[in-house]
């Protein structure tokens, strides 16, 4: 499925213009970025969808694989999604 199948399938559903389905589309995308950027929660979950989990990595020394020199990686927030169990469920 792809952004103009959601866009049409949103407008069948809530009988409203392709238009107005993409602005709909658009702010719930952008209250999701904001809540998973912006929580200092590790685990923020979209009811009935998704779990975004964030995880603090600490700063490592690796090894390139090519050359074997060392290469520092800082430290970073790594972030995850999994389904929920409900929607799991749904497709086994």
């Amino acid at each position: 499925m792809n952004l103009n199948d959601v866009q049409k399938k949103l407008a069948e559903k809530l009988e409203v213009s392709q238009t107005e389905a993409r602005k709909i589309y658009d702010t719930v995308v952008e209250m999701i970025t904001e809540e998973v950027r912006d929580s200092a929660e590790e685990d923020i979950t979209i009811p009935g969808i998704v779990v975004y989990s964030k995880t603090a990595k600490a700063a490592r020394t690796a090894k390139n694989p090519a050359t074997g020199a060392p290469v520092e990686v800082p430290a970073h927030t790594r972030l995850s999604a999994r389904p929920v169990n409900a929607l799991k469920d749904m497709v086994r």
